[in-house]
Order: C-alpha cells, then sequence, then structure tokens
C-alpha cells in the first residue's frame, strides 16, 4: 500500500475494486460514491482477499486499527481533488459534495 503513519488514509480515485494481495497488515477499507456517500465499509480485512463495489467512485483506505473510529455506509464525505486530476491539472476541484 504504503508507508503510512499511524493514521494515514489513503485515497484511490477511481476506483471500485481492491485486493490485498501481497499486504503485511490488515486494512480498513471505505467504498465512496461521486457524491462522497460512504458505500460500504470493511473493518480488518486481511491478505489476499478481494473487495468490490458497484457504484463506487472512490476507496478510502488505512492500516487497521480496531482501537479507533472507522467510517461507517451512509456518511457523508467532502472530496476536493487537490492536484492533476482526470481533465488536466488544476488547483483545486471538488469532485463530490
Amino acid at each position: 500500500m504504503f508507508g503510512p503513519q499511524r493514521g494515514d488514509v489513503l485515497v484511490l480515485i477511481p476506483c471500485h475494486d481492491i485486493h490485498t494481495a501481497g499486504m503485511r497488515r490488515s486494512l480498513d477499507v471505505a467504498f465512496v460514491d461521486a457524491n462522497g456517500v460512504v458505500l460500504e465499509t470493511h473493518r480488518n480485512v486481511s491478505k489476499f482477499k478481494r473487495l468490490r463495489c458497484k457504484g463506487s467512485f472512490a476507496v478510502f483506505e488505512r492500516y487497521a486499527d480496531p482501537h479507533s473510529d472507522w467510517l461507517r455506509a451512509h456518511d457523508e464525505l467532502d472530496l476536493l481533488c487537490t492536484s492533476p486530476c482526470d481533465d488536466g491539472p488544476s488547483h483545486e476541484r471538488r469532485v463530490a459534495r
């Protein structure tokens, strides 16, 4: 995945399908639609699993942490692209609510 600090979250855009092959640690995962609504979440996903969510626009991943809160289905998020997006360079572009 990446070399995160405790609590870091990786956001994959666009994404609706992930796998944990080769992962050394379990993940907490949330699938989010293009309006910023959390469609489904998965906690403590172990290695060699594949997850898909039809209608997902983005996936949020972090190393599993059973002692902290995580996103829940129906939570609403603001997604803001601050680096080049699909349609070319942009300083800042809202991609969901």
